[in-house]
């Protein structure tokens, strides 16, 4: 213990002061005077960090006002939709819906994009991927409708001929309609041909069928009446986006 307490006593004093302590000495210095540069120098006000915290939030306004945009041009899109769908169900299309469409498709937009920061070029696309979207629905919508009405027809036909042989070989009723219906899933994947059965095998029915030709030719079709019936409409509102 002692021999610690002579090492202790060994080390060197520092260097004497000369004059006395002063109020600005570190020593003496009041702790909430002593305030380190980096803290001293960078203070903030409440408004410095509203605008930190308000950095991130045009991108996303923009991206609201966007899905708002397209939300209206989807709403604007419905009426032509649906009298293309309709008219296109007799086998006939106009191209009054093109010009129907592509004015509700406009108009639905410019509604809720009022005093907006949309640029043209995005308002141009947004209206623009929603009539193509328009289109292919309705279409795909028309086919399926049609395919669905002749799907039954031919299986009542059929059906008939084969209750017919099944009488002449004195078949159960009920055993001949189990042998349709299996022929008919093996075949097709379905039975009774529905609009959502026909919607779901789709894809399936144009290869089967050969048909992929023909609607592509038919898609090709409608978007040529919505050029001519709806371009120069588009045109229009377009350069007032």
């Amino acid at each position: 213990m002692d021999d610690y307490m002579n090492d202790i006593n060994d080390i060197p004093a520092g260097p004497a002061r000369s004059g006395p302590v002063t109020a600005e000495d570190p020593v003496t210095r009041p702790i909430d005077q002593y305030t380190p540069p980096l803290i001293s120098e960078n203070t903030y006000s409440s408004a410095d960090v509203y605008d930190v915290g308000t950095l991130g939030s045009s991108d996303g306004s923009i991206v609201a006002k966007i899905l708002i945009a397209s939300m209206g041009a989807v709403i604007g899109a419905i009426p032509g939709t649906l009298l293309w769908i309709i008219i296109g169900k007799v086998g006939f299309i106009a191209a009054l819906c093109g010009a129907l469409l592509a004015g509700g498709v406009v108009c639905g937009y410019q509604f809720v994009t009022k005093d907006n920061e949309i640029s043209p070029t995005v308002g141009i696309t947004v209206c623009l991927v929603v009539i193509t979207v328009a289109i292919l629905l309705a279409t795909r919508i028309i086919w399926c409708w049609k395919l669905s009405d002749q799907f039954k027809l031919e299986v009542k036909d059929w059906s008939a001929e084969v209750y017919e042989l099944a009488d002449e070989l004195e078949y159960d009723r009920s055993e001949t309609d189990k042998i349709i219906e299996a022929t008919l899933i093996e075949e097709f994947g379905f039975s009774e041909g529905t609009f959502s059965e026909i919607s779901d095998h789709f894809g399936d029915l144009l290869e089967k069928l050969d048909l992929r030709g023909k609607y592509i030719q038919d898609l090709l079709i409608s978007f040529a009446f919505a050029i001519a019936g709806g371009g120069s409409l588009f045109k229009k509102f377009s350069v007032s986006i």
